[in-house]
């Protein structure tokens, strides 16, 4: 896919991912500034980011989504791909269920932003999933318009302004509220 065949939203979609790397590594800066030598979580956030902005770029989403469906046709299957798709969303779902199950005990005991970060990239991680899969009923929900914008821009922009949130806490030490654990190392706490 050619850069100029993007369209507006791909192009926005692509800023919002770098402007999320940068505010991760800003992050990591200071995090590193605060805790030299200790590894940040914040630089694996903006390399999820720079490698979602390279997605969209290359059109990977759509090649898969033609990939499964050429698949489909070269086995005689793709009139019967709303069992296979139907299969894959509840997959999909089976596996959101059982990591809810074992990571929200876990998570309540997590640093806020720790927890929120981790849980928007993972929705962001459901979301793509839901999109490749391309079920009709489910497609039909995330690219209903809301205004200019689609569902799934709004899904999508929810974890990110999440992710931004979480890191500006972060920084800021906010975070320090609820359980008095900001997950900041001892050095960097006000």
């Amino acid at each position: 896919m050619a850069a100029f065949d993007l369209g507006v939203a791909n192009l926005l979609g692509i800023a919002v991912y770098l402007a999320s790397a940068l505010v991760a590594v800003v992050t990591a800066v200071q995090t590193r500034r605060d805790a030299p030598g200790k590894p940040s979580l914040w630089l694996v956030v903006a390399a999820v980011f720079v490698g979602l902005a390279l997605f969209r770029l290359s059109g990977a989403e759509e090649a898969i989504r033609q990939a499964l469906r050429t698949m489909l046709v070269e086995r005689m299957e793709y009139e019967e791909r709303r069992v296979f798709q139907t299969g894959a969303v509840l997959a999909c779902l089976t596996v959101v269920g059982i990591g809810a199950y074992f990571y929200v005990p876990r998570m309540v005991l997590w640093p806020r932003w720790l927890a929120m970060t981790s849980a928007s990239l993972g929705a962001l991680a459901v979301l793509y999933a839901l999109r490749i899969i391309s079920l009709h009923g489910v497609d039909r929900i995330l690219y209903a318009s809301i205004g200019p914008l689609h569902f799934n821009h709004v899904l999508e922009l929810m974890p990110i302004a999440a992710i931004w949130l979480a890191a500006w806490d972060y920084r800021h030490g906010q975070m320090c509220r609820g359980r008095g654990r900001s997950g900041r190392p001892e050095t960097a706490r006000r």
